[in-house]
């Protein structure tokens, strides 16, 4: 698919998380659900890449970042685990997401980070602008907040996919796409970790709290 044909399913697939957002609330969901990941865990992320990567980690306030994962409403039901892979398309482009083992409670708004984070959605800015301009705001609380949760966490997790490319490859050589994508692995592929790489780059221009990482993206890239 090219741009065009993608951003309305990727605007469906954020309507219809939006979707699942509130019947886990009506349903009660979150009550039962496994707690949100702790940051401690994303905090490692950049440095474990870094050391799979062979190069300096970023700079940052670790302190900092901490206090911003750590704020907003982190309690509602997530799917966690939404990527592309997870949803599947209906007629009329109805986007259905499936897979619920890895649900849990957290920050709405980390749903739409695995979303437009994954490596298997092309590197395509207009079309993610597109999308967080109408549909961020459904998955957030307060617009200064939101942006920042999404900025930090959206860096972090980047670090976290690229690290996973790194580890499923190896010391051998990138895998076909289409292996990948039988075995539900991530994509490791160098246009992949290429793709995500220069996301992340953009993605650290978006706070200053995560601004430290764009030479570490980009050297990566």
């Amino acid at each position: 698919l090219g741009p065009r044909d993608a951003e309305p399913l990727l605007h469906a697939a954020a309507r219809a998380l939006v979707s699942v957002h509130e019947a886990g609330r009506d349903a009660g969901l979150a009550q039962d659900a496994p707690p949100p990941e702790k940051a401690t865990r994303l905090l490692e992320a950049p440095g474990a890449l870094a050391a799979r990567a062979g190069i300096g980690p970023p700079r940052f306030d670790a302190e900092a970042l901490g206090r911003a994962l750590a704020a907003g409403v982190g309690d509602a039901f997530v799917k966690t685990d939404a990527r592309p892979a997870r949803a599947v398309v209906r007629r009329e482009g109805v986007v259905v997401w499936f897979d619920w083992a890895r649900c849990g409670r957290g920050h709405r708004v980390r749903d739409l980070v695995w979303l437009l984070g994954d490596e298997a959605v092309p590197e395509w800015p207009e079309v993610e602008e597109a999308v967080l301009d109408a549909r961020l705001a459904s998955f957030i609380e307060g617009l200064d907040a939101g942006r920042t949760h999404f900025a930090v966490y959206g860096v972090l997790h980047l670090c976290r996919r690229l690290e996973a490319i790194l580890r499923f490859k190896g010391e051998g050589d990138w895998w076909p796409r289409e292996e990948c994508l039988d075995a539900d692995h991530p994509i490791v592929t160098e246009e992949a970790y290429r793709t995500l790489a220069r996301r992340g780059a953009r993605w650290a221009t978006r706070h200053a709290l995560v601004e430290g990482f764009e030479p570490f993206f980009r050297q990566l890239a």
